[in-house]
């Protein structure tokens, strides 16, 4: 069986040799059939505790395993019918493969669309394009938004509407509807302090786990100015766990151009029966040198509220700050490299937290609340 090193050089190998030039779908049959790809591979290393992110794992070890290969594929029976389709295979840690998206969109006038199925949910400025790597300047998207933070579920299972409509002034008004269920991955090592859960037994790792939300109702506002590039989102949503409500609301601004890249987002989730509630959000700014030659700078932060901890505990919050360099080969093909600094444990710390809380009591010590991570790779599009 291949190494993950090996894997991760398979994948850069495929990487070079297929997308030397721009990203271009593979379109059959008349335009009845058309492909898409995305894939990414990443070298991750901290100087210490375990970084969780829904598209990379890194620790004191270093890590290949961060791979991922997605394929799309969109098939039109009729003209105004579109079945679309995410295959996905990921190692992030894991293996795992399957169908991430697989809906029926039927177009029933210029402005409105219907979709049913699984569905990729409509969040904010990225959920959508999550996949794909070529798309933004750092190889994972911020984690105070976008990873295991209880708000941002890859699809949901129902039925959704969605279009656009031009209003005065040369702006444009994007807008989505949609109800079911979904679920998404949330990691919680502040329970490690809470005797009454299992991951405060020693031996008990913490991880991120899947977390259902039912009878969801929600929708996105989606504002196009006249000003080439620059956009306004207001997402919200409401649904059902098992033993609470969920609500949350995030606000999104971009500016886009070929040399600028200027993103921020800001969120609110609470759970009012456990008394639990999250907030954070990210700044992120890119310029591109050259063609070819990125920097960038990430600031993300988030915290949480939850009955029966401490406020001050530092498992309950997360800032980070990251720097970035690309270089962009084409469109299609970027390699990333960046180093971010993580200060306290809402998203960084050991994995068997209640084995490392027990001895650093006995020593009279306490966890690091500080992390640097390293993060290089590639991700492609085609």
């Amino acid at each position: 069986m291949p190494t993950a090193v090996n894997r991760f050089l398979v994948l850069v190998a495929f990487a070079v040799a297929l997308f030397p030039g721009a990203a271009r779908a593979i379109d059959l049959a008349d335009g009845k059939l058309v492909i898409n790809g995305a894939g990414a591979g990443a070298f991750t290393i901290t100087d210490g505790n375990d970084v969780f992110n829904t598209e990379l794992i890194g620790g004191h070890v270093g890590s290949f395993r961060n791979a991922e290969f997605n394929l799309f594929v969109a098939v039109k029976p009729m003209d105004r019918v579109t079945i679309v389709t995410l295959v996905f295979f990921d190692e992030i840690g894991q293996i795992e493969t399957g169908l991430d998206w697989s809906f029926v969109e039927f177009l029933a006038t210029d402005w409105l669309n219907i979709r049913a199925g699984e569905v990729k949910l409509p969040l904010g400025l990225s959920n959508e394009v999550e996949p794909i790597g070529t798309l933004r300047p750092f190889f994972a998207l911020p984690a105070a938004v976008y990873g295991p933070s209880s708000i941002a579920a890859d699809t949901y299972f129902g039925v959704g509407l969605t279009g656009e409509i031009a209003v005065p002034g040369g702006y444009r008004l994007g807008y989505d509807l949609y109800g079911g269920n979904m679920s998404f991955d949330t990691i919680e090592p502040f329970s490690a302090l809470i005797a009454s859960q299992p991951s405060s037994v020693r031996g008990s790792a913490i991880a991120p786990v899947k977390e259902t939300v039912r009878n969801v109702l929600g929708g996105r506002l989606g504002l196009s100015t006249p000003v080439e590039g620059l956009n306004f989102r207001v997402s919200a949503y409401r649904g059902s766990l098992v033993d609470t409500s969920l609500e949350v609301l995030l606000l999104s601004a971009e500016y886009l151009n070929d040399r600028w890249s200027v993103r921020t987002e800001g969120y609110r989730s609470a759970q009012a029966a456990i008394g639990n509630i999250n907030h954070g959000g990210y700044i992120e700014v890119a310029y591109h040198i050259t063609d070819a030659i990125q920097v960038a700078v990430q600031a993300d932060a988030m915290r949480t509220h939850r009955a029966g901890v401490k406020d001050d505990s530092q498992f309950l919050y997360h800032r980070g700050v990251a720097f970035g360099l690309n270089y962009w080969f084409s469109p299609a093909l970027v390699a990333k490299a960046s180093l971010q600094q993580i200060k306290g444990n809402r998203l960084a710390f050991p994995t068997l937290l209640a084995d490392a809380i027990a001895i650093a009591k006995t020593n009279g010590t306490t966890i690091s609340d500080e992390t640097l991570l390293f993060t290089g790779g590639l991700q492609f599009s085609f």
